[in-house]
């Protein structure tokens, strides 16, 4: 299982009880690896009733951030995962850490404050749009060592790009390639 939701270490431990207890009620019902809703659900809930939760699905699962009164922005429901070290989730909007003070699952909003250290990284969810050609190339000789001219880094960057390159030792600054996958 991966890593535990914001609700925390002991809902993540009962998760596997859950889906069993709903699987032997046939509320729902696991096709190929699959869960949907089963046909006590479907016979109790279904038709017009359970239109709320098939929205879920079809909606990008975001949640509205705020510090006060002021809306921030939205956030990725996977934003509110847990640290690998336990740590509270740390919500990274505006190039600012915010520490999660908390979340009104029903109005979908969470309610943050400043955060007293950095702790947060960012987030981007989905592929994004495809590169260009000249970006493309421009980042493949980033990754192979090329630094940009007149371009300044932030300390964040500078390790960033780094780490990345750390990943793409085999690329070459000199390779004429067009592609960047790594030798067979």
């Amino acid at each position: 299982m991966g890593e535990p939701l914001v609700l925390g270490k002991d809902v993540a431990r009962r998760v596997d009880s859950i889906v069993d207890h709903l699987l032997d009620t046939r509320f729902i019902d696991a096709d190929g690896g699959m869960l949907q809703i089963g046909p006590v659900a479907e016979k109790r809930y279904g038709k017009r009733h359970y239109l709320d939760l098939t929205a879920v699905f079809a909606d990008p699962p975001t949640l509205a951030v705020v510090h006060g009164r002021t809306s921030l922005g939205q956030i990725h429901i996977r934003s509110l995962l847990r640290r690998a070290d336990d740590e509270p989730a740390v919500v990274l909007i505006g190039g600012r850490d915010w520490d999660i003070q908390h979340i009104d699952w029903r109005r979908r909003v969470v309610e943050v404050v400043p955060a007293k250290q950095h702790r947060g990284r960012p987030q981007w969810l989905g592929a994004g749009p495809g590169l260009s050609f000249p970006l493309a190339q421009a980042t493949r000789r980033a990754l192979a060592g090329i630094d940009p001219a007149g371009v300044t880094l932030s300390k964040r960057a500078i390790a960033e790009i780094a780490e990345l390159r750390r990943q793409f030792d085999w690329l070459s600054e000199d390779d004429g390639h067009t592609d960047v996958v790594p030798p067979a």
